[in-house]
């Protein structure tokens, strides 16, 4: 191999290693913290990644989560298409108040999928694993605090 194809293998290396580093921080983590537990949450702030939701995964780890990030209060729907597991949906507003609960809500099978909505305008909607909501007691009116980790 002469100089000039080690230094262009180089420069293919350095940026295949620097793309992998942009694919990794792409989904930044976040805690929310409830009055009796915090989670690990991934951030999905634009529209791609909310489309995206969790779709295709087979499951998420137990203390962990999506939050939904809105740039204004909309009202927003929630589906379950291509979502392998059941959820807990926590919709909350500006305020970082829970307005919304909806527990247990099942993967899409066949279309159409049911939609979940709610009436409140909110700037965030938590997934959680189905059961999370019921195990530490979280309940419409709960405030939640969002940290770096």
């Amino acid at each position: 191999m002469n100089h000039a194809s080690r230094i262009t293998l180089a420069l293919i290396l350095f940026g295949l290693f620097s793309f992998s580093l942009s694919a990794c921080s792409k989904s930044p983590r976040e805690k929310v913290c409830f009055k009796n537990t915090c989670i690990s949450v991934e951030i999905a702030d634009s529209g791609a990644e909310r489309g995206r939701g969790l779709m295709f995964r087979k499951s998420m780890p137990q203390n962990a989560g999506m939050l939904f990030v809105y740039d204004k209060d909309v009202q927003c729907s929630m589906w379950m298409k291509n979502t392998r597991f059941p959820l807990d949906m926590l919709w909350i507003d500006r305020d970082k108040k829970v307005v919304d609960i909806k527990k247990n809500v099942s993967p899409c099978i066949s279309l159409p999928c049911e939609v979940h909505r709610s009436e409140a305008y909110v700037l965030y909607v938590l997934e959680v694993n189905a059961g999370f909501t019921d195990k530490y007691h979280i309940a419409v009116g709960d405030t939640i605090e969002i940290t770096q980790p």
